[in-house]
């Protein structure tokens, strides 16, 4: 062996242990058929694929032109107004709920009638109390304080209310919304 041949060690002699074995390949093909390897083996990217995910990309925002930078700015603008106005009309993000007092929130659920039929039962653990209602009589007897107020005896009221009407309802939350 010559002196270039030989690795520094104790007398200048070659390391003993496993051989170790070199293995050269042919470097990838241009298709994009991949080789099964082993788990050890790390695989190769093919160039053509490489190429045309880098070619399908947009253009660099330094590549672009001022103007082509401007409009790209503009249509940016025009999509966040576009979702903005979308949102907005769907009452998304508006605060929960109606305010019966307002003549707007009669104008869109006014239309909803229907006779109901309304339940109210007053009870606690000693005594029980229920009586029956339609539309116009459940209205009435919210609207009166004196035949609407509990007896010192009730700890509960409970309402049940079959059926939908916009007038039962805005009756209801104008005498117990806060």
């Amino acid at each position: 062996m010559s002196q270039e041949d030989k690795l520094p060690g104790a007398g200048g002699e070659t390391p003993s242990g496993p051989e170790i074995e070199v293995v050269e390949r042919e470097a990838p093909s241009q298709d994009h058929t991949r080789v099964p390897t082993s788990a050890g083996q790390r695989r190769s990217h093919s160039v053509k694929s490489h190429e045309s995910r880098k070619a399908n990309r947009a253009p660099a925002v330094s590549q672009l032109t001022p103007k082509d930078r401007f409009r790209a700015a503009v249509r940016k603008v025009i999509a966040v107004h576009r979702t903005s106005t979308i949102a907005l009309r769907g009452r998304l993000g508006a605060e929960p709920g109606v305010d019966p007092r307002r003549a707007s929130a009669f104008a869109a659920y006014g239309h909803i009638r229907q006779k109901c039929v309304i339940d109210v039962i007053d009870y606690s653990s000693i005594r029980c109390s229920a009586g029956r209602m339609t539309n116009r009589g459940f209205v009435e007897f919210l609207q009166n304080d004196r035949a609407s107020a509990r007896e010192p005896w009730v700890r509960v009221r409970w309402i049940n209310i079959g059926g939908i009407s916009w007038d039962v309802i805005s009756a209801l939350a104008m005498k117990y919304g806060k």
